[in-house]
């Protein structure tokens, strides 16, 4: 007995949507290989009568194939609605172009806030709320989203920011710095360093997840509970340009330095006024003081990352042939509220070049890092299950080495829009 003929199977490159117009899998292999073989149809059923044996089909049967996919091919290019190949139309839409792009628009859907229900009411649309969300992710690429969050600014922090944007508003990826003096050859945001640093409270990125049936979520093994705040145990800075990011640098715990702010808790507890009674009165409790968010100073700056700051803008001027100027935030520690102070001075001696007009307070989304921070936290969050602080340190490592350059230019290429935002506002 001969052998059993192979599964007639299309190519692997052959798409999905691509198998539509065919009627049978000998069909879909006889295209298949006319399209990828040269011969004609003579050669391709020869091919496929070596793989089916006398289940090939005959040339004049092939050639009718040919015509039968050119007039539907034919026909789906003057009706958009004609499924790909088909003879007979598709079914038309439920909602007009017209009305889609109406509904995009707060001008003529005053609405856009509201479920599909409500606005298919409102409109008055004839379809179902799974039609009106199919037809908006296939034919607009939309859907509901949640609203981007943005924060009033006033005072000191709106002034800063009309300030940086007056400055850096108009510069785009391949524009030049104003200064015909400046040294700085090439594109003006492409020679940015976006300079951050993040840390990390270990007991706060965990998110649990667990595999079980409905209905029972309130399971003793299904529950987790809230655990508390463990304080901020990992620190990490990083600087990122256009064509190039830093590694990952790691450093201590600022408070382990003698110097908090230029606290110093013993005077402090001496100068404490005490009650004169009559009774003696028990000694003072300890005060255990906890400055306002990154305790970090100027001194810890300059000495711990600085240095590495300027190993890593060296490395990236070697390799892309640029110079780079290091923007940093708004924190004091980077002694950018004065022209004479330590880390200024130690930036002016190791030649790191600074924005000349400081990164605005309350201004998060101005510095590029800032999403990049956002990325890399939400990567560990999804991926990564850890029981040790050693562990999440791991996975920040890995996490960081996968984020693409693609992300980070993206992002940087956002700066004059962002520039340009209400300059009341800032993106959360």
């Amino acid at each position: 007995s001969s052998p059993s003929p192979p599964s007639p199977m299309a190519p692997r490159n052959y798409r999905k949507t691509d198998r539509r117009e065919f009627d049978s899998p000998k069909k879909s292999r006889f295209f298949a290989i006319y399209d990828t073989t040269p011969g004609g149809v003579e050669k391709a059923c020869e091919k496929l009568k070596e793989e089916l044996y006398e289940k090939a089909p005959s040339q004049p049967t092939a050639s009718r194939w040919l015509k039968q996919r050119k007039e539907a091919r034919a026909l789906q290019e003057t009706d958009p609605n004609r499924r790909r190949g088909a003879k007979r139309p598709g079914r038309p839409w439920n909602i007009s172009e017209e009305q889609l792009e109406d509904l995009l628009h707060d001008e003529t859907n005053k609405f856009r806030d509201q479920d599909y229900e409500t606005q298919i009411d409102r409109n008055r649309l004839n379809c179902q709320p799974h039609t009106l969300e199919h037809s908006l992710r296939v034919r607009k690429k939309a859907r509901r989203f949640k609203k981007q969050k943005v924060k009033q600014l006033t005072g000191k922090s709106r002034e800063e920011r009309n300030e940086y944007a007056t400055e850096y508003g108009d510069k785009h990826l391949l524009s030049v710095p104003r200064d015909p003096k400046d040294d700085f050859p090439g594109p003006w945001w492409k020679s940015i360093g976006f300079s951050d640093e993040a840390h990390i409270d270990p007991s706060q990125m965990q998110v649990g997840y667990v595999l079980r049936a409905e209905g029972t979520r309130y399971e003793p093994g299904n529950i987790a509970e809230i655990p508390p705040k463990t304080g901020v145990e990992l620190y990490m800075a990083a600087i990122v340009s256009y064509d190039w990011k830093s590694r990952l640098i790691w450093y201590n715990d600022p408070r382990d330095t003698p110097e908090i702010r230029g606290i110093n808790v013993e005077e402090l507890q001496r100068l404490i006024p005490q009650k004169r009674t009559r009774t003696p009165q028990p000694e003072p409790h300890a005060i255990d003081i906890k400055p306002k968010g990154n305790s970090m100073t100027q001194r810890f700056y300059a000495d711990i990352l600085l240095p590495q700051y300027r190993k890593e803008l060296q490395e990236a001027e070697r390799i892309t042939g640029r110079k780079y100027i290091l923007q940093e935030d708004n924190d004091p520690s980077h002694g950018t509220f004065s022209q004479n102070n330590y880390a200024r001075n130690y930036k002016k001696k190791v030649r790191i070049e600074s924005l000349p007009v400081r990164h605005p307070g309350n201004s998060p989304d101005l510095n590029a890092k800032e999403g990049i921070w956002n990325i890399l936290k939400q990567k560990v969050r999804k991926n990564y299950t850890y029981r040790t602080v050693e562990e999440l340190k791991t996975a920040f490592k890995v996490e960081w080495e996968e984020i693409s350059q693609d992300s980070i230019r993206k992002r940087i290429q956002e700066m004059p829009e962002r520039c340009a935002w209400d300059l009341n506002l800032v993106i959360i």
